[in-house]
């Protein structure tokens, strides 16, 4: 099965869920059931697909933070 946009949309909503999405929660959101989106899943390695992007979300999120923690390492000194 070749991944289509609806596909790629579907899966950017799936991330947007955050760390406590669920094809559930998902399938109200869409109206897809979950059948179709647990065959989704396995076939376009959408669990794959999302650690990595929580992975490189969460790296960002600690470069900023360690921006703004070297800024107030700075003022105390």
């Amino acid at each position: 099965m070749i991944e289509r946009w609806q596909h790629q949309n579907i899966f950017e909503t799936f991330l947007l869920m955050g760390p406590a999405r669920t094809l559930m929660a998902l399938s109200e959101a869409t109206g897809i059931n979950t059948k179709t989106l647990g065959k989704w899943t396995r076939e376009f390695k959408w669990r794959d697909r999302l650690a990595k992007r929580d992975e490189k979300a969460l790296a960002k999120l600690q470069e900023e933070n360690d921006k703004v923690y070297l800024e107030n390492v700075k003022k105390r000194h």
